[in-house]
């Protein structure tokens, strides 16, 4: 089978397509023939070994995991002995993040545990944009934002993977959203109907105008372009800020000093890691199956293009998720049901 294997920490470059074994699944393991895979800025900093700190568990000097690819979905096509509830030719998808990645390849093995089974709404190309980028909006605003309905939430690099499901989830838990965004980006929100929509140098205008100040009960922050303090002014007494990717400074910031914040202003700092969840996997799946959420798809990669479609994200062009497509069912798409 064609598998994309990391040779060295760097840049895509270090990325080769070789050919390897198809793997034998364990008695606990699902076989399953990939379809589509998605790319995740955790898949860039695999790449980069970047932060630095990544290395300690990955290895210093090479890769330990030199498969990338954590969201994956495809067709059974082996079950482990003591597997129960799949079967051959079941429509699965993945988060593989703990389990070894490796899901740029034509098959993959994991434990039937991290599967779930594909909902007939989605191609398969949406269901491996959908794990990673959607668990981690859906416990950074549920879980950990707490946001309820009415409240207001600012959602910050609303147009990228995490952020673009993040406006879903705020809508359907009953927030009123407002999206920032890089210019270009923002306008693309604009025209798929996205409510408020803020380019983010209106957005620098509008804060340092004191417009947002106290008004904002949530901010929800995929970019972490600005310090997590200085946004948290926008918010108003008991208000959260919750960060959910950017830079390790911005992370350790609020991971050392969100204590001290919370004390002297009254307001809470949170940053989290998402692990895979089967329960909040399936919580998602039931927010996709009851038409409230779903994947916005910038483009797709043939599996040899891997290169490519890393640079694509590592450069922030994407505008919701790109995804690698192995095989030409990757690109069927079943008719969604009426609203």
């Amino acid at each position: 089978m064609k598998s994309a294997q990391l040779s060295a920490y760097g840049p895509p470059e270090n990325v080769h397509i070789e050919e390897a074994d198809v793997p034998v699944p364990a008695p606990n393991e699902l076989l399953v023939e990939v379809v589509a895979a998605s790319v995740n800025s955790a898949d860039v900093h695999m790449m980069r070994g970047d932060p630095f700190l990544l290395r300690l568990a990955f290895g210093f000097k090479k890769p330990k995991i030199k498969g990338l690819g954590a969201d994956v979905a495809g067709r059974v096509q082996a079950v482990g002995s003591a597997v129960k509830g799949f079967a051959v030719g079941d429509q699965v998808m993945a988060e593989l993040g703990s389990n070894g990645m490796g899901g740029y390849a034509e098959h993959v093995c994991a434990p039937a545990s991290v599967w779930q089974k594909k909902p007939a709404r989605m191609s398969f190309v949406e269901a491996a944009a959908t794990p990673m980028a959607g668990m981690t909006a859906l416990k950074g605003l549920r879980d950990v934002g707490k946001v309820k309905s009415g409240e207001r939430v600012l959602v910050i690099g609303a147009a990228g993977g995490v952020g673009s499901f993040g406006l879903q989830i705020a809508r359907a838990l009953g927030a009123k959203v407002t999206a920032v965004a890089r210019a270009d980006k923002a306008e693309w929100l604009r025209q798929l109907g996205v409510g408020e929509v803020l380019a983010a140098d209106d957005f620098e205008q509008l804060a340092k105008r004191g417009d947002f100040d106290g008004r904002v009960d949530v901010i929800f922050d995929c970019a972490a372009y600005k310090s997590p303090f200085r946004l948290g002014r926008l918010l108003g007494p008991g208000g959260r800020f919750v960060l959910a990717g950017g830079s390790m400074l911005a992370l350790l910031s609020v991971a050392f000093f969100g204590l001290i914040a919370r004390l002297l202003t009254k307001r809470k700092y949170k940053a989290f890691l998402q692990t895979p969840d089967p329960k909040l996997f399936k919580d998602l799946l039931d927010l996709v199956e009851s038409g409230q959420v779903r994947p916005l798809i910038d483009r797709t990669f043939p599996l040899e293009q891997v290169r490519a479609a890393l640079s694509h994200v590592e450069d922030r062009k994407v505008r919701g998720k790109a995804v690698i497509t192995i095989g030409t069912a990757a690109m069927s798409r079943p008719a969604r049901p009426n609203a």
